[in-house]
């Protein structure tokens, strides 16, 4: 088996129904998604031991979960270095052929990561 295999056959299987038309529809909910499910451990564990999530959570009330996705949404898109981390946990699970098709519309494709990360990060 192929590394993209692998790749494919480690994912979730979320049981969505995709129209085929719609590439960044398709590429959310067959690629995107279940590399989320899959990596929310890691994900929540890499949140966690970042030093500056430390720092914050001596600042608010984390118990509330309005202020706790707050704070995850702001470390998540002003943390240059956590946020990178966090794609890179996410794009290391792509084939050579979905990295294709995600380079080629980085920059939306960067925004829908990120508004899925802060929102699976942000609950507890």
């Amino acid at each position: 088996m192929q590394r993209d295999e692998k790749m494919r056959h480690i994912r979730p299987d979320l049981g969505l129904i995709v129209d085929e038309e719609k590439l960044h529809g398709k590429f959310h909910h067959a690629v995107l998604r279940p590399i989320l499910k899959l990596q929310n451990d890691a994900l929540r564990g890499l949140l966690n031991a970042h030093p500056h999530y430390k720092k914050q959570c001596l600042n608010i009330d984390i118990e509330n979960p309005l202020n706790y996705a707050l704070m995850v949404e702001q470390l998540v898109v002003k943390n240059k270095e956590l946020r990178n981390q966090l794609l890179g946990m996410i794009l290391g699970l792509m084939s050579v052929e979905e990295l294709s098709i995600y380079f080629r519309n980085q920059s939306a494709f960067n925004k829908r990561i990120i508004s899925m990360l802060v929102k699976r990060l942000g609950e507890r």
